[in-house]
């Protein structure tokens, strides 16, 4: 599913490649917390944002949106 074309066509910017490693690490069975330490760790590091007292929170509304699109998806 990580490499499905939906993510290609829906989500065409830089980022690409921190959705299909997020998808990718669901469907290797992480859970919405691991997914979410991953995200928040690229916005602090990758992206330079820092942790803010907001980053633990949207990354885990994006990690569980990112889930729920995964488990009501089609291949």
């Amino acid at each position: 599913m990580a490499n499905h074309p939906d993510w290609k066509r829906d989500a065409p910017d830089e980022y690409d490649n921190y959705v299909q490693h997020a998808a990718t690490l669901f469907e290797n069975g992480a859970s919405i917390v691991d997914v979410a330490t991953y995200l928040a760790h690229i916005e602090a590091e990758y992206m330079s944002l820092g942790v803010k007292g907001t980053t633990a929170d949207r990354a885990r509304r994006t990690a569980t949106a990112i889930k729920q699109y995964l488990e009501t998806a089609t291949d």
